[in-house]
């Protein structure tokens, strides 16, 4: 019987280092190193699956985006600062980026560009996920024990809002455009 060979993408917070890991046995083929004063938040491969992007939180509060290149095995930093980003998705074809910071500000990050673009702050809530498809930038939002999902365009006009029952943990787009909600 045929094994089937898989490639996994790990984060080792305590060394410090994003592991590339190989075959049914969980052989480590890479280990890369990140700085230590960097907290990782999220890991998205980008959509060529060459680059991974590893948005983390610096000791300070600031935040940093990594990007690990996975044909080299090596890792750099983005040279623009950001606030410590506590979600995270990328675009269907990766050259944008969206993110929240602890107080729930949203922002557009073009990678190619290096430029960040604050789309404002919601009264009194938390975004809990971020999701992006070709059409538009999704969020969930938990405020006085509940939900809601925002919808915004790739420039960050609010396009809809809907109120969700209970409070939501994350969101999910599958590849048929399905929005899935914890």
């Amino acid at each position: 019987m045929d094994t089937l060979s898989y490639q996994l993408l790990v984060i080792d917070n305590k060394a410090h280092s994003l592991l590339l890991v190989n075959n049914p046995n969980g052989d480590i083929i890479a280990e890369i190193s990140y700085p230590p004063d960097y907290n990782p938040t999220e890991l998205l491969l980008a959509p060529d699956q060459t680059k991974a992007y590893i948005p983390a939180v610096g000791k300070n509060g600031n935040g940093a985006l990594f990007i690990a290149n996975l044909a080299q095995r090596s890792i750099y930093r983005l040279p623009l600062k950001i606030p410590g980003p506590t979600q995270f998705t990328l675009s269907p074809n990766g050259a944008c980026a969206y993110f929240s910071d602890p107080a729930g500000v949203l922002y557009a990050l073009d990678i190619l560009t290096m430029s960040s673009t604050s789309w404002g702050t919601p009264a009194k809530a938390s975004c809990v996920g971020l999701a992006a498809d070709s059409n538009a930038v999704y969020s969930v939002w938990e405020h006085n024990d509940q939900g809601s999902l925002a919808v915004f365009s790739h420039q960050g006009q609010l396009i809809n809002e809907y109120s969700l029952t209970g409070i939501p943990t994350n969101i999910t787009l599958d590849k048929q455009g399905h929005i899935f909600i914890r």
